[in-house]
């Protein structure tokens, strides 16, 4: 028997995380039975879907925003699902809209530039939970690590973490209960991590600057914003203080 999979999420956000093609794609893959959601599932009882079909399902994939945030329906499945232990994963655009209770849980920040990368995360969360494994660090491959990380650790070590993904040209990164994604921008191609209040970039080769160069000459430089300025610069492995 494959793996029944229950999203909850608030209407308004249908479109937004494109739920019907992530449930047909998601029931696609290897080892899921079948992905319910209620614009596709339900007849007309919320409080009958929900019963029947919450207590039989094995992970519940919670999209996590302002207006599930807001939202009866949404709030009272994850909260059942909490109760009836079931394996909760919240997908978020932003880890402020995830509900207190479920920031314990590691998430998936979805990216709307990449949909089948988002795919293939919840595709390996959904069979790692279900298998029961305790997962602190799960990478592109899907292979599964234990990480002491927290948010709160040094920002140089949380610097040698994103360079290590950047650098590798990994998708994503998993820290203590999140995942990042490692994103391009369109017009340059150059990497960049967005972990607030920080943001992790990648230095433009193309630019004329001493740093530019460098990049360019095949040494791995990052800066480390914080809320908009230069806070730090990464190169080659040695963390500096803009400015020390």
């Amino acid at each position: 028997m494959g793996i029944l999979v229950f999203i909850s999420y608030a209407t308004p956000d249908s479109q937004t995380f494109q739920i019907s093609q992530v449930a047909k794609s998601l029931k696609e893959r290897e080892q899921i039975a079948d992905v319910l959601y209620w614009e596709e599932h339900m007849d007309d009882d919320i409080m009958k879907y929900m019963n029947d079909n919450i207590a039989k399902c094995h992970v519940i994939l919670v999209f996590c925003t302002q207006n599930s945030m807001k939202s009866e329906s949404v709030e009272l499945e994850w909260m059942t699902g909490l109760k009836l232990k079931k394996r909760l994963i919240p997908v978020f655009l932003k880890p402020d809209d995830i509900p207190p209770l479920l920031t314990t849980k590691l998430g998936i920040e979805f990216n709307d530039n990449d949909f089948e990368a988002n795919i293939d995360m919840m595709h390996k969360l959904v069979v790692k939970k279900h298998e029961g494994v305790e997962i602190n660090i799960i990478d592109s491959q899907g292979n599964v690590t234990i990480d002491k990380f927290s948010l709160d650790m040094d920002v140089e070590d949380l610097a040698n973490k994103v360079a290590d993904a950047m650098f590798e040209d990994r998708k994503e990164i998993v820290l203590g209960k999140y995942q990042y994604w490692v994103k391009k921008y369109k017009s340059t191609g150059v990497h960049f991590v967005d972990i607030k209040p920080y943001r992790f970039l990648e230095q433009n080769p193309n630019k004329p600057s001493e740093y530019g160069k460098m990049a360019k000459q095949g040494h791995k430089v990052m800066w480390v914003m914080k809320n908009g300025s230069y806070f730090a610069r990464w190169v080659d492995g040695q963390f500096n203080y803009i400015g020390s």
